[in-house]
């Protein structure tokens, strides 16, 4: 059973600020948790739209890659890295080019920060993640099993199901990484790479969910009252035998 974009929108609501940028990439570019803890501020592109980022191979079966994030996530994760790591808008950032987004933000007793530690970063994504759940499990409605256990995987999930409803399996699976449908995917060029995400991206925007299903029922009843204004005048001239020819 894959998450809705309800159920993560009631795990981010008053989730530690590191956790929701975790899940909102997550859920939004369809990364692993091996791959969140290995994001450096470097690899991020905020000057492309929408937000780039270089997933880099981490071993010889793997093979690197770019996604894009959402206008939320790009926001969010914007405000995270102001506030652990002084990150400036109007500027290069060289001072924390090279910095673990994920590694840990606190500073030893010498006032240097820690040493990034891969195994380190992973159990605390997962532990932030755990404890929050089983806080809120009761509003997540969660069915999956009786411990209502939710990992890193089913953000992915949510965004592999998501992007193939609308864009189809191919781009779902290159953007995941599949090696087999990479190729077709870089052939493309960044002009078409760049519509498809923007395509798919109201569908995976998750805080702002509310206000873009109340625009797309906005829309939906301004389209049934165009095309009952558009039956009711067909139905005026055929009653009137007015031929359609006659007007052009």
């Amino acid at each position: 059973m894959t998450l809705t974009r309800k159920q993560i929108l009631h795990i981010l609501c008053n989730a530690d600020l590191k956790l929701k940028i975790a899940i909102l990439l997550a859920s939004s570019a369809g990364l692993r948790i091996s791959e969140l803890i290995q994001l450096r501020y470097s690899d991020i592109d905020f000057d492309s739209k929408p937000t780039k980022i270089l997933i880099r191979a981490t071993s010889k079966k793997k093979r690197a890659r770019q996604v894009f994030i959402t206008e939320e996530t790009t926001i969010h994760l914007q405000d995270y890295l102001k506030k652990n790591f002084g990150w400036h808008k109007n500027s290069l950032n060289l001072d924390i080019s090279s910095i673990y987004i994920f590694g840990r933000t606190s500073v030893t007793n010498g006032g240097n920060v820690h040493r990034f530690n891969p195994d380190s970063a992973k159990q605390s994504l997962q532990m932030l993640l755990k404890n929050h759940v089983k806080n809120i499990s009761e509003q997540i409605d969660q069915n999956k099993n009786e411990q209502n256990t939710i990992r890193f995987y089913e953000f992915r999930k949510f965004f592999s199901s998501t992007v193939e409803n609308v864009c189809g399996r191919n781009y779902a699976e290159a953007l995941m990484g599949n090696r087999d449908y990479m190729d077709t995917h870089y052939q493309l060029s960044d002009e078409d790479k760049y519509q498809k995400y923007f395509s798919v991206e109201p569908y995976l925007t998750i805080l702002d969910f509310d206000k873009i299903e109340e625009n797309y029922n906005d829309l939906s009843q301004r389209y049934k009252e165009i095309e009952k204004s558009i039956i009711g005048l067909k139905q005026y001239l055929v009653s009137n035998s007015i031929l359609l020819e006659s007007l052009k």
